[in-house]
């Protein structure tokens, strides 16, 4: 398929759906494209950063489930 094939199939199926998620989605994705400029994190957007990766790295995550059921009890506080 072609570039200019695939632009046309995209803009048809964007143009028919009423898929609000789905039409953000690719708005966020076209955004992101148009914004590349690097952002660079500051000293405490680093440390959160290394600790979520050491967080991850040694298994101490949650499921979407079990973050959902946390959120749940704090709200109930």
């Amino acid at each position: 398929m072609t570039t200019a094939e695939l632009k046309i199939k995209l803009i048809e199926k964007i143009s028919k759906s009423d898929n609000v998620e789905m039409l953000e989605g690719i708005s966020h994705l076209i955004h992101i494209e148009e914004d590349s400029e690097i952002y660079v994190l500051n000293e405490d957007q680093e440390k959160a950063l290394n600790e979520a990766d050491r967080n991850i790295s040694e298994g101490k995550v949650y499921s979407h489930e079990e973050a959902h059921e946390i959120a749940k009890q704090w709200q109930k506080k």
